[in-house]
């Protein structure tokens, strides 16, 4: 029977990543991340599940900033919202761009980004906000756009 020194010595640097690996399995199980309510496994299945519309932002192509139009309903929002401090949204974002996914992923999280500082500037918790920016749509609509989705499932 070999000793503990030898076993250390022998499975150390293996051992050790076992329990590493072991400790971060733990934390991640305990670790709650916010998601959109029932989120479907794939994003194909995202874009098709049925969830309510509550507005939808649009955005010029490549833009990430709010212009007026976009302000006017974010504040149309935050009034329904006042109505509901318990009611939990999500801001699914996307980008029409002809460029690469990961482009269009930028372009799409830069708008959920703002849409998300301009209701928690207003007065909405973050912890009411979830953020999903899904790039290129895969459904009809406007391709440049954030879409306020209420009351989360």
């Amino acid at each position: 029977m070999m000793s503990a020194a030898e076993t250390t010595r022998q499975f150390g640097g293996a051992f050790a990543v076992m329990l590493a690996f072991a400790a971060c399995a733990a934390a991640a199980e305990q670790r709650t991340v916010p998601s959109i309510d029932s989120a479907p496994a794939s994003e194909d299945q995202a874009e098709t599940s049925p969830q309510p519309i509550l507005a939808s932002i649009a955005f010029a192509p490549q833009a990430v900033e709010l212009n007026q139009t976009g302000k006017h309903g974010l504040a149309a929002v935050v009034a329904h919202l006042s109505n509901d401090p318990e009611a939990r949204i999500g801001i699914v974002a996307y980008d029409g761009s002809d460029g690469a996914q990961m482009s269009a992923r930028r372009i799409s999280l830069g708008r959920a980004l703002s849409v998300r500082s301009f209701l928690i500037e207003h007065g909405v918790e973050s912890q009411r906000l979830i953020v999903k920016a899904l790039g290129k749509p895969q459904q009809d609509g406007a391709a440049d756009r954030v879409d306020i989705l209420w009351p989360l499932r």
